[in-house]
């Protein structure tokens, strides 16, 4: 039932459709379904089934047909068809008892529209202000944020598998799934690489470098030959290069340095002015093979050639300790270190 007393309420209000209909009980008191108040059809109690019915029904229609003509002077042909049937119906009634044109009326101001002034308007809250939700767009950029940290720090791809790693991401973003180690080796390293890449090609497009060239061998003793590029103020990785079953000499080394110094150019647009390499014998023969034939190399008017300073301080530093002097001093430092290390009030003291 509608009271006009209830103005204002909080919680969903009951739909305009359940005026045309009277509510059918059992003797239990159990609602078995709705009648319709023009036709007298019965349908179920669920409000689609019964704005369905007013839609077809026969009695309704007709009514609502001429309300609309007899409002149709007052420019009120915008008002639902609803709103014109429960008008006909509260106009046809006025002789009724006071109860029943209260409840007409009512109905009538419960589908009015709602005044932007005086009375307040109650809105039905969302459910979706209360729940965090993580967009197809937010999630990829969380991919590319985990792939950064993974590739950044050298943490093995598995980790994103780990219980407590996805423990910790869901409780920072609730109902994010971090990306599998699979995605992680395919798709985000190749969108990563090709970031750093494009930043790499931006800062040196254009800029004089130098190559460096420096070799090691792995934990199975495979010959490693690493080139860089450098502008004094950045270093930036270029290529690495797993020798095989060639023979690390001067002559193959140059090769690579003339292969790194076209990559760089190709690939960074950037000219390699410099080259730089440590002062093992077969890096100091390569250093004359290029200053023999610069023509592979110089890219300008002039082209430095040098070795690495760092790696001259190290065998100065080998070359003193070998005097007699300092290696005494050396030994006594030795000894005093093992007296420490293996004292440990003394080593409590310090």
């Amino acid at each position: 039932m509608y009271s006009s007393t209830n103005k204002n309420l909080g919680g969903r209000h009951k739909d305009p459709v359940w005026g045309f209909f009277t509510e059918i009980s059992s003797e239990s008191g159990k609602i078995t379904g709705q009648e319709c108040k023009e036709c007298g059809q019965i349908v179920s109690s669920r409000a689609l089934r019964m704005k369905k019915h007013t839609q077809t029904c026969s009695v309704i229609q007709s009514k609502a047909e001429a309300s609309k003509r007899v409002l149709s002077s007052d420019s009120e042909d915008d008002v639902p068809l609803q709103q014109h049937i429960i008008r006909s119906r509260s106009s046809s009634t006025t002789s009724a008892s006071p109860s029943t044109s209260s409840s007409s009326i009512s109905v009538k101001k419960q589908i009015s529209t709602p005044s932007t002034s005086g009375s307040k308007n109650f809105l039905q809250p969302k459910i979706l202000s209360h729940v965090i939700t993580t967009t197809t767009t937010q999630a990829d950029q969380l991919d590319l944020d985990v792939a950064r940290y993974m590739f950044s720090c050298n943490v093995p791809f598995s980790h994103v598998e780990k219980f407590y790693f996805q423990k910790l991401l869901n409780n920072l973003r609730l109902g994010y799934k971090p990306p599998t180690r699979q995605k992680l080796a395919t798709k985000l390293l190749d969108t990563i690489h090709n970031e750093v890449v494009t930043e790499a090609s931006d800062y040196l497009s254009g800029k004089m470098v130098t190559v460096v060239q420096d070799g090691w061998s792995t934990i199975h003793n495979d010959p490693v030959v690493a080139n860089c590029i450098s502008t004094g103020d950045k270093t930036f990785f270029l290529s690495a290069i797993d020798t095989g079953a060639n023979h690390k000499t001067s002559e193959y080394c140059l090769t690579l340095a003339l292969d790194a110094n076209k990559e760089a150019k190709i690939k960074f647009n950037c000219s390699g002015r410099s080259f730089v390499s440590d002062n093992e014998n077969k890096m100091v023969k390569l250093r004359d093979l290029i200053k023999n034939d610069l023509s592979e190399f110089q890219g300008g008017d002039f082209f430095i050639i040098y070795g690495c300073a760092a790696h001259y301080l190290n065998f100065l530093g080998t070359d003193i300790s070998k005097l007699n002097s300092i290696n005494k001093l050396i030994n006594q430092i030795i000894e005093v270190q093992k007296y420490f290390r293996n004292h440990h009030v003394a080593k409590g003291y310090l």
